[in-house]
């Protein structure tokens, strides 16, 4: 009996060993239960949209930055088709198109539909994330986007200096072809370079820091233009600085004509009786150009001051034509020679004194 009523205490030891045997299974299982959430949490977690967002949007930028979009620019009569990279700035596109339509960037204005484009820092494409950080603020431009070119507001202000300046580009390349083509010989191109480069200095900027930029790029195209004749000045032909006399025989320059004979020694050609007519030098030519020109700006200074004793001309006329003068001498070139350089500071204060005595009389001339 005690050995019976011991059994029922013996059965629940064993049903726990049998539980103590069974938890493990059972822990096991609730183990491989939960390892299929841990890796559907790692899943989830490497799909997280949080997480994906900016890699998305980092995909988005470095395809963007490798990729090209295609711009058709037209207007002002010209039409040109540009491949750039969408990160680039609004200002790096006006820079591009000035070189294919010779329109300085400042002087354009574009235009496309439904686009803000009036600052010239904002990227072509989309706007550059860091995160939720703006880099860059995008225009949003996409491939064959049409753009119209027109003039910017600088334009109409600075438009007198930009037609000179462009004529002054035109007459240049003229030149250029010229010297090229051979219809032009050494000397005549720096005679019209020189001209030109007066004509360049009467062009006011009116501290318009475009215009001043173009004004010094047509002086650069008219020096590059100077130094091209100047080197090719050592390989000048016979036919290249052919001259008539005044009674019609053709010659050489003799400064432009030395070669060497068989046996090294230097020399210009010259045979027996041959008859050499002479002329002025060029130096002495610019020098007689330059005293014409001041000695009539003398004159005209002469009118304006018998007009202002006179009383003919009121102090205001005497002022604006005294400035007109002035701009006048400032286009008389001294070629670097001292005594026109001298008779050119005479007349500015010939200029300068008719223009003090107007200012000093004033208040004693009526209006």
């Amino acid at each position: 009996m005690n050995g019976q009523r011991r059994e029922p205490f013996e059965r629940p030891s064993s049903p726990s060993r049998r539980g103590s045997s069974y938890m493990p299974s059972t822990s096991a299982r609730l183990e491989s239960s939960h390892t299929p959430p841990r890796s559907s949490s790692r899943r989830e977690s490497s799909y997280n949209p949080s997480t994906s967002a900016p890699r998305e949007s980092r995909l988005e930028t470095s395809s963007a930055s490798g990729g090209v979009i295609r711009l058709r620019v037209a207007g002002l009569g010209h039409f040109v088709e540009i491949d750039v990279d969408p990160t680039i700035t609004l200002g790096d596109l006006k820079y591009i198109i000035e070189r294919k339509t010779d329109l300085p960037a400042p002087y354009q204005r574009l235009v496309a539909k439904r686009k803000k484009m009036d600052d010239d820092t904002m990227v072509l494409g989309p706007t550059v994330m860091d995160g939720n950080t703006i880099v860059s603020m995008g225009i949003g431009l996409e491939d064959r986007t049409k753009i119209l070119m027109l003039h910017s507001p600088l334009f109409g202000k600075d438009k007198e200096g930009i037609e000179k300046l462009t004529g002054l580009n035109k007459e240049i390349d003229k030149i250029d072809l010229g010297r090229h083509n051979g219809d032009l010989n050494n000397k005549t191109v720096q005679e019209f370079i020189i001209q030109v480069m007066c004509k360049i200095d009467c062009v006011e900027t009116n501290g318009s820091e475009a215009l001043r930029k173009m004004r010094k790029s047509t002086i650069k195209q008219a020096e590059d233009v100077a130094h091209k004749s100047e080197e090719g000045k050592r390989e000048v032909k016979p036919e290249d600085v052919a001259y008539k006399s005044e009674e019609g025989n053709t010659g050489v320059e003799l400064e432009d004509m030395s070669h060497k004979s068989e046996d090294g020694n230097t020399g210009v050609g010259l045979e027996d009786k041959m008859e050499i007519p002479l002329l002025q030098s060029p130096q002495c030519e610019k020098e007689n150009e330059g005293t014409e020109k001041l000695t009539a700006l003398m004159k005209e200074i002469g009118r304006i001051d018998l007009g202002r004793r006179s009383r003919d001309l009121n102090n205001k006329t005497v002022q604006e034509l005294i400035i007109q003068v002035m701009c006048k001498i400032d286009c008389v070139e001294t070629y670097g020679l001292d005594a026109l350089r001298k008779m050119r500071k005479s007349t500015i204060k010939k200029a300068e004194d008719v223009a003090h005595k107007s200012e000093a009389n004033k208040r004693g001339v009526d209006p």
